[in-house]
């Protein structure tokens, strides 16, 4: 099937416009905290809460909640009641390619995963970091610097 997602791979779902929630029926609660990146120019921060680690191989981990804010800066989600262990992550996607990648700036939840129970969840901490391209990357092989 060609689109079949990949097992490892986290299926990216469609946010709304910043702030604006999934669909939840039944009682909801709020799960709260601050996204950190001094170096930010450009670009609206992802905030993605999964029922499962996707970084464990051969793992595919649904999305329990999913926002945007413009920029670094406190958030919220809301997520149904008792949804029990959560992974919180959030990225900017930089190069505007649509999707999070290896050289855009990504982190997790300083407390990760996150039990949600029925009472909110506040203070969490997300310090995104961007990684540095691969040796070589970039530069144009056997030119010689200029001095």
């Amino acid at each position: 099937i060609p689109d079949a997602p990949k097992p490892g791979v986290p299926v990216q779902p469609k946010p709304g416009l910043p702030g604006e929630a999934m669909v939840i029926s039944g009682p909801s609660v709020t799960v709260a905290g601050k996204v950190e990146f001094p170096a930010w120019k450009v670009g609206a921060v992802r905030i993605d809460a999964f029922d499962g680690d996707h970084s464990q191989h051969g793992t595919q981990p649904g999305i329990v909640a999913t926002t945007r804010i413009d920029r670094p800066g406190d958030f919220t989600l809301t997520m149904a009641q008792g949804v029990g262990k959560i992974y919180i992550e959030a990225s900017i996607d930089e190069d505007a390619d649509g999707k999070p990648g290896p050289q855009d700036p990504q982190g997790r939840a300083e407390r990760y995963p996150v039990t949600v129970g029925t009472a909110p969840v506040t203070g969490l901490r997300i310090t995104l970091t961007k990684q540095p391209p691969p040796p070589g990357g970039g530069k144009d092989k056997g030119k010689a610097d200029d001095f």
